[in-house]
């Protein structure tokens, strides 16, 4: 299942920011990048468990050009796509460089390709 998401750029004294617009109050934090990515995974399906067990509809993706319009407070994040599933989150970044962080058996076995 995918869900766009937004990510506050962080750097050495702040956290990267998480958000997931199509879950309202589904957000996530890492003091990397990294560790974002990771966390808004399981954001993701801790919500979605959650809304489930109290009888509530899961939300269908929106697209990131349609959320971009709608929310322009998210104007300088990145934009990118969380497949929480598979274990893969990709970003498109604003100079359209894609970047896929996979998740292994823990953080420390994270590969990252360009």
């Amino acid at each position: 299942m995918y869900y766009p998401i937004a990510i506050e750029p962080g750097d050495e004294t702040h956290a990267f920011g998480v958000v997931v617009p199509d879950l309202p109050g589904c957000f996530s934090a890492g003091d990397t990048m990294i560790e974002a990515f990771i966390n808004v995974r399981e954001a993701i399906k801790l919500w979605i468990e959650t809304n489930l067990e109290l009888g509530k509809k899961i939300p269908k993706a929106t697209s990131i050009v349609t959320l971009r319009a709608k929310y322009p407070e998210y104007a300088d994040w990145v934009w990118g796509v969380a497949d929480f599933d598979s274990g893969a989150i990709s970003i498109t970044e604003f100079d359209n460089v894609l970047l896929t962080v996979f998740e292994s058996a823990s953080l420390s076995n994270t590969i990252i390709s360009r």
